[in-house]
């Protein structure tokens, strides 16, 4: 006589194998709820530190947040003391160059064409001056 079991889903020539096999499948069916049971346990748990580093992460974006707004703000503020200090001075350049313009005028005007002759730092002096102008208006601060 030929045995099934409803469990394995298998034949089994007597009532041991069966029960045997039943009783093993039974094990390994436990095993199997164990594994599953300690695997959603750990599922669980790095999900809870993922969501724990997601919180930092939100937390510590906020925080930047805040620290990126205060130095924008003292930025500006330097960047606004720093154009108090210079407005004048280019002011009183600009007058400076002005009035040199005019007198280069006026005596070409009464004399010919006025010119100049630079010497050693003078010369250097004069270069690094209109590189800095250039680099000012090309807008290359250092």
């Amino acid at each position: 006589m030929k045995y099934f079991s409803e469990k394995t889903k298998k034949v089994y020539d007597d009532v041991e194998a069966l029960e045997k096999a039943e009783c093993e499948f039974d094990e390994a069916q436990k095993q199997k709820e164990e594994r599953h049971l300690q695997v959603s346990k750990e599922k669980k748990e790095l999900a809870k530190a993922v969501d724990a580093a997601v919180e930092d992460l939100e937390k510590a974006y906020q925080e930047y947040d805040v620290a990126k707004k205060k130095a924008h703000d003292i930025i500006e503020a330097s960047n606004k003391q720093a154009l108090e200090i210079l407005n004048p001075a280019r002011e009183a350049v600009k007058e400076a160059q002005q009035k040199k313009l005019e007198a280069i005028k006026y005596f070409n005007e009464r004399y010919g064409a006025y010119t100049r002759v630079y010497k050693d730092s003078e010369a250097l002096r004069e270069f690094n001056r209109w590189s800095t102008i250039l680099d000012d208006f090309f807008g290359l601060w250092f």
